[in-house]
Formats: structure tokens, sequence, C-alpha cells
């Protein structure tokens, strides 16, 4: 930016540094501000800390961007990955609360699918006629 201001006379220096601040980014504009005696500092000192805020913004769209990467990756696993089972529940005969999959599984009595051990009918009639016997 060109003032035309000499920033080597003090009552220059001092209306370019309200330049400096006034025709600053909003954020460091605030920052600039905030400092005790903002007017009575270098020109450099402004500089350096109008940078500290230029970082810290970088930084911060960097984290930013790295949480939306992030969150994307995530959202594209929970897509890919195979859907979780939903759960029934079902009351025996006793009462007793009984979660099961929906989709059955695999026996480890008979090996088909579609049930568990605890329900297969081979089972139950294999122990009634152990039972008679």
């Amino acid at each position: 930016m060109y003032s035309g201001l000499d920033p080597e006379t003090p009552l220059e220096q001092a209306l370019l540094k309200t330049q400096f601040v006034a025709k600053s980014w909003e954020d460091i504009r605030k920052k600039l501000e905030k400092l005790d005696n903002w007017q009575d500092r270098d020109l450099d000192e402004l500089l350096k800390e109008a940078q500290k805020v230029c970082v810290r913004r970088d930084e911060e769209s960097h984290k930013r961007q790295v949480r939306m990467m992030v969150a994307a990756v995530r959202e594209t696993r929970r897509i890919d990955a195979p859907p979780k089972t939903s759960q029934v529940a079902q009351r025996n005969g006793g009462g007793v609360l009984r979660v099961e999959k929906k989709d059955g599984g695999v026996c480890f009595y008979c090996g088909n699918k579609g049930h568990f051990r605890r329900n297969c009918k081979k089972r139950l009639r294999d122990e009634r006629v152990f039972k008679e016997d």
C-alpha cells in the first residue's frame, strides 16, 4: 500500500500506524487494538504481531482442513463397512429377555445357517431321543 507518508517523521509515523491498524483484516485489527499502547509501539512490532495472527490463521485453516478430511474418511469407512446386524429382543417361555441377531447365524450343533445352537431343532430332537432311551 502506498500512502505517500514519510515513516521517519513522528507525525506521519503515527498516521501510518493508524492506517495500518485500521485497514488490516478484522482479526489482525482486533489483535493490534488489544495491545497496550499500540500507538507507542514501533511499526516493526505491529508488523510482527500481524504476522503472528496470519500464521495462526493459516494453522487453524490447516487444522480445519485436516478435520474435514478425517471426517470424510470416517464417513467413507462407515459407508463401505458391512451393516451391523440388527438385533431383536425376544422373550422365551420363562419370560427371560433374549437378544438374537435378526439374520440368524451359524448353528454350532448342525452347522446350518439361520439359527443358533440353542434353537437348533435337530439338537432338541436328539436330546428328546436321548432322554427317552
